[in-house]
């Protein structure tokens, strides 16, 4: 049996816009003769929030109809396009709101998207012989997070982590190798050879760093997880390298880990359809799940994260997500099968943003990343097929410190950093 959910743990990692309804306004033939004619509104301010993705409009009416004077409403549409890209312009939203002078609005409607450059337009409703090529205000809007860099020439990474001097160590799957870059991406060292003996690897996936900048690599098809310290890998100092592993429940085919402040190592133990957790101060292990889509169990989950009160687990399988305490008491779940805004065909990667309580994951099958807060709300997502900045191709393992997400982006044999 062991044998077959290590099969289906590695056929997972192989697979592994809005829709704009009709106007609720309706005028006859008279009423939309009279509202054609206004002049559009004069902008007064606007500001946007990127980190909240809130956007806030201000402007003061011209002068308004008879008609709209005794409705005492102003009707606006919010239009959206994506820079650099020929789509036409697109409904973000209808508004309502009472005439004023100004006039305010917020909306926290979710972007169309969480990177990139998007321009939007406001255009009076009733204003019915303007285009949406020449809407009388355009504002730009730059997504949740910023392109920084890549690193490129790999083969097929499935594991990438950065230290606290940002040094970043990315899991070189297909070479059996874990290779160091500097945090601007040039390449500095690399560890390990094909094997399964001392400092060897075989197929490393998921990384993780704890406060000592030790490396945690979850090795996966030898069944461990190993841990090093990289200053003294080259030295013969046997107390910078050690295998972790669960005498109990052993290991199968591990796919990923964190390592939180605290202590505590929590591995996506793919293979045998589980979590396990063991604090580093201790000989103890804490195992939930085994095979199946029942709330406590999973399939093949191959993405894990945690910080001092969160584990975090991209259950690929049933392509959803599941939250739980460091006890392993379940707290939440969400997303089903699928393409929309909030599901997933195969997710594979987490990363915890704690300060700004986000988590953010690689949707691996649909090519893009999905950001969600602490509730399974989705604030942002991004991402296509393809190989532009901010493109991906089964983007697999994430890692999120400092204000930066790491990105495998593992069918493109490259790591891609995004930035706040």
């Amino acid at each position: 049996m062991k044998g077959l959910y290590k099969l289906f743990a590695i056929f997972l990692l192989g697979l592994a816009m809005f829709s704009c309804t009709s106007s609720p306004f309706n005028f006859d033939t008279e009423e939309i003769a009279e509202l054609s004619v206004i002049e559009p509104p004069e902008i007064a301010a606007i500001t946007l929030n990127k980190a909240s993705q809130e956007f806030h409009f201000e402007w003061i009416p011209t002068e308004l109809s008879d008609l709209l004077k005794d409705l005492s409403l102003s009707y606006y549409t919010i239009y959206y396009q994506k820079k650099g890209t020929l789509s036409p312009f697109e409904i973000y939203e209808e508004v309502v709101i009472p005439s004023g002078n100004p006039v305010q609005f917020s909306s926290t409607k979710m972007l169309p998207d969480g990177f990139g450059d998007y321009y939007f337009q406001v255009q009076p409703l009733y204003n019915l012989n303007e285009t949406a090529a020449s809407l009388p205000y355009e504002i730009h809007y730059q997504g949740l997070m910023d392109f920084e860099l890549e690193i490129t020439g790999l083969s097929n990474p499935q594991g990438v982590v950065a230290d606290s001097s940002g040094s970043i160590y990315v899991a070189n799957t297909d070479k059996h190798q874990i290779l160091k870059f500097t945090s601007s991406g040039s390449y500095d060292t690399g560890y390990g050879s094909k094997g399964s003996g001392t400092k060897q690897f075989h197929s490393p996936k998921g990384l993780s760093v704890d406060t000592n900048d030790t490396v945690f690599v979850a090795d996966a098809n030898n069944d461990r997880v190993i841990s090093f310290v990289p200053t003294l890998w080259n030295t013969g100092d046997s107390s910078g390298f050690s295998i972790i592993n669960n005498s109990g429940k052993p290991l199968n085919y591990p796919s990923d880990i964190a390592k939180t402040s605290d202590g505590l190592i929590t591995i996506a133990d793919t293979g045998n359809s589980a979590i396990q957790t063991q604090a580093s101060t201790s000989s103890a292990w804490l195992s939930q799940g085994s095979f199946g889509s029942l709330s406590t169990q999973f399939k093949g989950p191959l993405g894990i994260d945690s910080d001092a009160s969160l584990i975090v687990v991209a259950d690929t399988g049933n392509s959803r997500i599941v939250k739980y305490d460091t006890n392993h008491n379940r707290l939440s779940q969400w997303g089903v099968f699928g393409s929309g805004y909030g599901h997933f065909k195969f997710p594979s990667g987490i990363a915890i943003d704690s300060d700004n309580q986000r988590i953010f994951v690689s949707d691996t099958e649909n090519h893009r990343i999905q950001v969600f807060n602490y509730d399974g709300v989705l604030i942002a997502l991004w991402g296509m097929q393809g190989t532009d900045p901010g493109e991906f191709t089964r983007p697999t393992a994430l890692h999120f410190s400092n204000s930066k997400l790491y990105v495998a982006d593992s069918g493109n044999n490259r790591i891609q950093v995004f930035k706040y």
